[in-house]
This record gives C-alpha cells, structure tokens and sequence, in this order.
C-alpha cells in the first residue's frame, strides 16, 4: 500500500512539473513577443506552443477494392492551421490485434493531415476511438486530440 501511494504521487509531481513547465513556456512565449507556432526552450526542453484555435476535422472515406486491396475505409485525419500530426492512435474492438492500432508517419512525411486504412468486418457497426498528437516539427511535448467516430454498419460491403 505504501509503494502505490508513493508512485501515485511521484506521477502526480511529475504531471505537475509538466503543467509548471508548459505554463513558462505559454508565459515566455508571450513575454518575448514569439509568434505561435516556434519553440521555446524552457529548463532544457524545447516546447511547442500551438495556437489555441487549432481544430482537428476528420472525415470517412470509403476505397473499393483493387487488385492489391480489398476495400476499406480512410480515416482522414487533419489540422486546421500548420501544426503537423506526429502520431495518431486508434481504440476499437474487432478490427486490430489488441483492440488499438497506431501510426507514426516516417520523420520526413510529417504534415498537417494523414490517412489511415481501416478494414471493418462486414455488417458490424463499429465505434473508433482516436487520439491525434498534434505539434510542430521540433516539439517534444504535444497536445492530445481525443474524439469518437463511428463506422456505418454498411460502409464497407465485401
């Protein structure tokens, strides 16, 4: 009992510091009249500061089938602003191995929007839990877009 409440507050110090931290960033990156969108190095770290109005839209694409493809569904994924999707994490039942899928586009195809294939199984609705980490090209600290989609029951028929 004493080992779990010591780690239960070593986490909540360290997300403290990680709130003290982003709090000088926003304050310096005000302070020195930085625009949004450049790093600010704060105790060692460089902090991304991403402006307030970024907005995360998605939308449903359905792909038929090709010769190398059996059809499926793209989840297109993109920022509003010029702030680059670094990594995007999908919870559902069914459809992955181990309930969750994630995508880290390759260091030199990092943008502002990205695609992924998802292959539903026939006539099951299925509800998509997505987290989108969301920053600039040299942030080590990104803000997490959650959201909920769900996939129609027919929208892919093989």
């Amino acid at each position: 009992a004493v080992v779990s409440t010591q780690s239960t507050g070593n986490n909540l110090m360290l997300e403290l510091k990680n709130y003290s931290v982003n709090t000088m960033a926003g304050k310096e990156v005000q302070a020195s009249g930085m625009k949004l969108g450049s790093t600010a190095d704060v105790q060692g770290q460089q902090m991304g500061v991403i402006p307030a109005n970024t907005q995360l839209q998605t939308s449903l694409q359905v792909t038929t089938e090709t010769e190398n493809t059996p059809s499926h569904v793209q989840l297109l994924i993109n920022t509003t602003n010029n702030t680059q999707i670094k990594a995007v994490m999908i919870f559902a039942e069914g459809i992955f191995n181990g309930e969750s899928h994630v995508v880290h586009p390759p260091i030199g195809s990092i943008s502002s929007s990205l695609s992924v294939p998802i292959f539903p199984p026939k006539d099951a609705p299925i509800d998509l839990h997505v987290k989108t980490f969301v920053g600039y090209k040299n942030s080590t600290q990104f803000h997490v877009f959650e959201l909920s989609r769900q996939l129609p029951v027919l929208c892919v028929d093989t």
